[in-house]
């Protein structure tokens, strides 16, 4: 079987943070072609849920980064309260897409690749968190930590991004 994969990068440059999110949240790759033998039907379903999911995945992480670097002035009023409200809703979208990659079991053709996925998943689910409860609360202390912990989930996407690139060429032979 081959798998093909096409690397997809987007970065929007409206602050420092969401640039890096953006960088991380929307390289993907693509793939999931049959026709050799070192790739089993497993790492085939694996890397076409990849491919579903990443895709899902730069839909809500754009949808929330057009949120996030964009918020009102003030915090208070009709304008900031809209905007909280469609932020809390788009922080909400974005941790259900990233429990549907958590979701997907690795196989033995994507061991390296897949643990990175999974740390770097992990990282952007305790990001988006606590940014939603930093957004509710109005709390610059917590939207720091939620930043932190972004960032380490841009460099862990940046990582898995490579490492499933170099196990899709392995299955490819």
């Amino acid at each position: 079987m081959t798998l093909e994969i096409t690397p997809i990068t987007k970065t929007f440059a409206k602050s420092k943070l969401i640039s890096a999110i953006i960088a991380a949240l929307l390289l993907s790759v693509i793939g999931a072609a049959p026709s050799q033998a070192a790739a089993t039907q497993a790492d085939v379903d694996y890397s076409q849920a990849m491919v579903d999911l990443t895709t899902k995945f730069q839909t809500a992480s754009a949808n929330y980064s057009k949120l996030a670097t964009k918020p009102p002035t003030w915090a208070m009023g009709k304008s900031y309260n809209a905007w909280k409200v469609k932020a809390i809703k788009s922080s909400a979208e974005m941790l259900a897409v990233i429990n549907e990659l958590s979701a997907v079991k690795g196989t033995d053709g994507f061991t390296t690749s897949h643990p990175l996925l999974t740390k770097a998943l992990a990282n952007f689910k305790t990001g988006v968190t606590l940014s939603k409860a930093a957004i509710n609360k109005n709390d610059s202390k917590t939207m720091a930590k939620a930043n932190a912990s972004i960032l380490k989930g841009n460099s862990g996407w940046v990582a898995w991004s490579t490492a499933y690139a170099a196990d899709v060429a392995a299955l490819n032979g």
